[in-house]
């Protein structure tokens, strides 16, 4: 993908423990969609497994803060299913508090995992 192109798929990766990220996610979703991109939207959900043999162009990671950190289902998912291929992505935390460091580590610690894991991800960084 060549840089700053709008990606063709992506996929949505979101975890809502109270409503607030699946509709920021849903949010996202249409918005993508305006611009003709297909959206592959997933809830992490033990009880609603999703095919992640769609094959994407993009990750989007959404997720409320919890206790300055993410969910424990998306560390889950992250470990055990997000892809090992160089994919570009991007990490975005869903709170209340605004832009507060909190709020960054958050972020932060996701972005390491999905780094770690892809060994060398393309992954931008945004502040």
């Amino acid at each position: 993908m060549a840089k700053d192109a709008m990606p063709k798929r992506i996929r949505l990766i979101f975890f809502s423990g109270t409503g607030g990220t699946e509709m920021a996610a849903a949010r996202l979703s249409d918005a993508l969609k305006k611009r003709g991109v297909m959206v592959l939207v997933n809830e992490l959900d033990v009880h609603k497994p999703f095919n992640e043999n769609e094959q994407a162009d993009m990750l989007v990671v959404l997720f409320p803060v919890y206790a300055c950190n993410a969910p424990a289902p998306v560390y889950t998912y992250i470990k055990n299913h997000a892809p090992l291929k160089r994919l570009p992505a991007a990490v975005i935390s869903v709170s209340g508090g605004g832009e507060a460091l909190i709020n960054k580590a958050s972020r932060l610690h996701t972005i390491r995992l999905l780094e770690k894991k892809a060994a060398g991800s393309s992954m931008k960084k945004c502040s």
